[in-house]
């Protein structure tokens, strides 16, 4: 760059992206104003000293360690992120507007006890960044949901291995002013949005990791072979972790600590952590299980409000009573078996995993279970079945569980939400009615869950302050009495004390003062009763679109209870 040397004019330079280690040749250049010199190998900046009309210096990602050059400046804006050194006490910071620089993430963390008590029902979860797509911009959909999990990013933060007198120690830096400010934004949102950051101890780490923003990860800690190879979750699959060695449990352990330091995050979730081994051919199960022991233990030991979740599973490994005194409540991530729905054995394993967890489990304070379904990628997502089994999830949640749910087309490892991006035969989803009208808060303690109506094997039912959940799983369609008119949310029924459920499905019936604005009507024909003439339409239509007095898309059984609910 000697060339540019005699352009003592000149006031504005770009130089970033160009392997440029010296800069001598700039020291001449007093009429520069702005200099950007981001994504070099520039590690002196000395010749910068002399440069007294500088106003905006950009030279970010270079291997700078002394930034004292910059002491006598008079910068209004300065980015020194991604170098060698982080100290700036020899500038004087309090004259520059936009300061961008690796500040570490160190902030009081508000308690989450009140979020998680006072939200309203039903509860959504977004698991691994996946938003339910109401707002075209997905910072607003964010706050849609009450439990959100996912990367640092979405506040503008970055995992970074940083040099310490203890060794290298993962470390949360970046824009912490703007970090702080999209936080207070979710929160201005929905003030009871709980949000957890994931924590790496096993897989999760892609092949191309130090590409990806991963670089932070350490190579002493993988899992390998007898010839010292990194051993793939399967091949070209996911690298994993050896979580019994002393130094990775000491990087988990490091991970939380930088969390728990931000303030920003109000805890942390674990995957697959459940009863099954993990690393099976190169660590026995009881190695294993002490390794997990330790990593829970010593993450505890960090903060005892900070909160912290796990993905069990499902079904019977889904409990965990060994590790129960250390988390506050557990993720049942299911989905039906390939090609299928979920069968009458699925549902029970749930079930049962669900109120153990609710009613059982000696978990810390507040407890924070969740609950995802998913969905048959055989079967169209606007489909009656789909709805069906969506209700039903949903319900389940609802009648034996204070937890945080949400349903995934595609199964269990299915990136797509119910309601993001599914398009079938042209058809967009829309989000769920279930999940728009507010059911209020539970009445009653943890004797309501999985609470039988008028002791029908099968039919549970729950109060909430605005009305009732139900779900049938009795083997036959059920007929419920309530105490006052009640509107159910998917049939449309108005305004009556006795429904009708079909079997496999449930319902959220609204007490009067928080009822549906737009009833369907059941008066098919116009002609100003219901009766049989009705009831003959909507039989005679089946399959078809219209009269679709639910809204589901098609005519079937739903708009038939509709009909027959409102016979006069």
């Amino acid at each position: 760059i000697s060339p540019l040397s005699g352009l003592t004019t000149l006031a504005f330079l770009n130089l970033s992206h160009n392997q440029i280690s010296d800069i001598r040749p700039l020291a001449g250049l007093t009429g520069l104003g702005g200099l950007k010199l981001a994504n070099n190998q520039i590690v002196d900046i000395s010749p910068l000293a002399g440069l007294v009309n500088l106003n905006l210096l950009n030279i970010a990602n270079n291997r700078i360690t002394d930034f004292s050059p910059l002491a006598g400046l008079n910068l209004q804006s300065l980015n020194t992120k991604r170098n060698i050194s982080v100290d700036l006490s020899m500038i004087d910071t309090s004259k520059i507007t936009n300061l961008v620089n690796d500040l570490v993430c160190d902030i009081q963390r508000p308690s989450a006890y009140e979020r998680v008590q006072r939200r309203d029902y039903p509860s959504l979860l977004s698991s691994w960044g996946h938003v339910l797509e109401v707002h075209e911009n997905k910072f607003e959909n964010i706050p849609i949901h009450d439990l959100y999990f996912c990367c640092p990013n979405d506040l503008h933060l970055y995992w970074e291995l940083r040099s310490t007198a203890n060794g290298p120690k993962p470390v949360l830096i970046d824009h912490i002013f703007e970090a702080k400010q999209r936080r207070a934004e979710l929160l201005l949102l929905n003030p009871n949005l709980v949000m957890l950051v994931p924590i790496i101890y096993y897989t999760g780490v892609r092949p191309d990791y130090k590409e990806v923003g991963l670089d932070y990860i350490p190579d002493n800690i993988f899992l390998r072979d007898e010839q010292g190879n990194i051993v793939e979750e399967f091949p070209g699959g996911e690298l994993l972790l050896d979580f019994t060695l002393p130094q990775t449990q000491q990087w988990v352990k490091d991970q939380v600590l930088a969390i728990s330091q931000c303030g920003l995050f109000d805890g942390i979730i674990l995957d697959h952590w459940d009863l099954k081994p993990k690393l099976r051919g190169y660590r026995t199960l009881e190695e294993e299980y002490a390794a997990r022991n330790a990593i829970l233990q010593s993450i505890r030991e960090i903060d005892d409000d900070l909160l912290i979740l796990v993905n069990a599973g499902t079904g019977t490994h889904a409990k965990i009573p060994r590790w129960a005194p250390y988390i506050n409540g557990i993720w049942l991530e299911t989905g039906p078996e390939a090609n299928s729905i979920y069968d009458d054995h699925e549902i029970a394993k749930i079930q049962e995993a669900l109120l153990w967890a609710e009613t059982e489990a000696p978990f810390r304070e507040p407890v924070i279970n969740a609950i995802s379904g998913g969905g048959n990628p055989g079967i169209p997502p606007d489909s009656s079945e789909t709805w069906k089994v969506v209700r039903s999830l949903t319900t389940l949640a609802l009648t034996h569980s204070d937890a945080y749910l949400i349903f995934k087309n595609g199964g269990t490892i299915s990136n797509r939400l119910w309601g993001v991006d599914i398009t079938y035969k042209g058809v967009h989803s829309v989000w769920l009615e279930f999940w728009d009208d507010s059911l209020g808060y539970p009445i009653g303690g943890d004797e309501t869950k999985g609470q039988l109506y008028d002791n029908r094997e099968g039919l549970f039912i729950r109060e909430f302050t605005n009305g009732w959940a139900v779900y049938n799983r009795s083997g036959m369609k059920q007929q419920i009495e309530f105490s006052e008119a009640v509107s159910g949310v998917a049939s449309g029924v108005m305004e009556k004390r006795s429904h009708i459920l079909p079997d496999l499905d449930g319902e959220i019936y609204l007490k009067s003062e928080s009822r549906l604005e737009t009833p369907p009507t059941a008066d098919v024909n116009g002609d100003g009763v219901v009766n049989i003439l009705d009831l003959v339409i909507i039989a005679n239509a089946f399959g078809e679109a219209e009269p679709d007095l639910n809204g589901d898309g098609v005519v079937n059984i739903q708009d038939l209870v509709i009909v027959a609910n409102a016979f006069e």
